[in-house]
């Protein structure tokens, strides 16, 4: 009875600590060369701060607008397009004003000078 006891409270820990962290998905992403003005879509009202388009690749497909501070530990320069292999990771219970996922640079794949 001790071993059923003790097996199932091992399985029950370990299965709870997978749940804790929220999922998460790796994409390689394009960055448009050239700033855009942030615009809140379901208003239509231009934010005052600037923003980048960025492509989901392999297809270059468009995948999102983001302010040009949105993914953790990376640095727009404007003037080239940038290729980048990042982080999503859903949030749990994100402010109504908020974002539902989090971006997080991995790594610089290329960066490339759009004259």
């Amino acid at each position: 009875m001790n071993r059923f006891i003790w097996t199932a409270g091992l399985l029950l820990a370990l299965t709870s600590c997978g749940s804790l962290s929220p999922p998460s998905q790796v994409l390689t992403l394009r960055t448009d060369s050239v700033k855009i003005n942030c615009v809140d879509g379901a208003q239509g009202v231009t934010l005052g701060r600037d923003c980048f388009k960025v492509y989901t690749l392999p297809e270059n497909a468009a995948y999102d607008v983001f302010s040009v501070s949105t993914i953790r530990n990376f640095v727009y320069e404007e003037g080239y397009e940038w290729t980048l292999l990042v982080r999503i990771t859903e949030i749990k219970n994100p402010p109504a004003d908020a974002a539902p996922f989090a971006h997080e640079l991995i790594r610089v794949i290329d960066k490339k000078k759009v004259p």
